[in-house]
């Protein structure tokens, strides 16, 4: 699968430019306009990511028997923004499309101050030298593969309306499509041994991703957020910017000595692991959500 490993970038920003041409047909300026008055739940989703998840994290790295690869790994990942998925899985269970996109971006953004801050207060112990973000990266895979493709979606809306939803059906369609040749892909090429770690440090990390979106509904619920808003900022908490984490954790550890090697190795596994669980959780939640609606749909008998 050498292949694959060639072309699995191009195949990364070829799901997210078609998901977000499909989602940006959608959706109409107005729908973003409320989010400036609606502060809370994009201030809500930043303290949930940047404050709780890392505290979190690092109190399991610390009181945890894990290799040390594997507790960098987890802090690591807890520091990250929402990855492009999230927006993908709340458009397809129907979540607040407006409000995710607008967390995503804003989370993106705060992770160039709050990320490096993160890591050097709660990880320092595993690096040596000071942390660069690639703000740079960060820039351009949110302008390419984000922001223009929503906003060629929305033209495509508003100067083609009546065809608008068959162009988001068919952009939806193929980027899954794309998403299933990538995970095929991840599986077939190695990249990662699922039982190395042996089945503690896989459970942990199901049970992260399970935890991060029970939380968030939790607490979205308590403050009385609509039933929409509170799966997606679930979603936009528990999907993390895996692809940031390994371009950090590999700039991190670019000239790794023999000590550090594993660390890398550790952040690494922890990456695809988590996203692999992510994306499966996400798709029973997204079936659950369906369902659930359709039972009450059904009128008593």
């Amino acid at each position: 699968m050498e292949l694959f490993r060639q072309y699995e970038s191009a195949l990364a920003a070829a799901q997210l430019v078609l998901a977000m041409l499909g989602m940006g047909a959608t959706l109409r300026g107005s729908d973003f306009a409320g989010m400036l008055t609606n502060r809370t739940s994009i201030v809500l989703v930043l303290l949930l990511q940047f404050f709780i998840a890392p505290l979190l994290a690092a109190a399991m790295a610390s009181y945890l028997p894990l290799p040390p690869g594997i507790a960098f790994g987890i802090v690591l990942l807890a520091v990250m923004p929402s990855g492009a998925l999230s927006n993908l899985f709340t458009h397809l269970g129907g979540g607040n499309m407006a409000l995710s996109i607008t967390a995503t971006i804003a989370s993106t953004l705060l992770c160039l101050i709050a990320t490096p801050w993160l890591l050097t207060l709660l990880a320092g112990w595993a690096i040596e030298g000071g942390i660069n973000m690639p703000v740079s990266s960060v820039v351009r895979d949110v302008s390419l593969y984000l922001l223009i493709p929503m906003l060629i979606g929305m033209y495509v809306r508003k100067r083609f309306e009546t065809h608008a939803a068959d162009f988001s059906n068919w952009m939806v369609r193929l980027s899954m499509v794309v998403l299933l040749i990538i995970v095929f892909g991840s599986l077939k090429s190695g990249r990662i041994q699922v039982w190395e770690h042996g089945w503690t440090v896989p459970m942990l990390l199901i049970g992260c991703a399970i935890g991060q979106y029970a939380m968030t509904q939790l607490v979205t619920r308590i403050i009385g957020l609509s039933p929409g808003d509170c799966y997606t900022l679930a979603i936009e908490v528990s999907i993390r910017n895996g692809n940031l984490a390994i371009l950090l954790s590999g700039t991190l550890f670019a000239s790794a000595t023999a000590a550090e090697a594993p660390i890398s190795a550790g952040a690494l596994y922890v990456a695809l692991f988590y996203g692999g669980a992510a994306l499966v959780l996400a798709i029973l939640g997204i079936w659950t959500k369906i369902l659930t609606s359709k039972l009450k749909e059904q009128p008593a008998s």
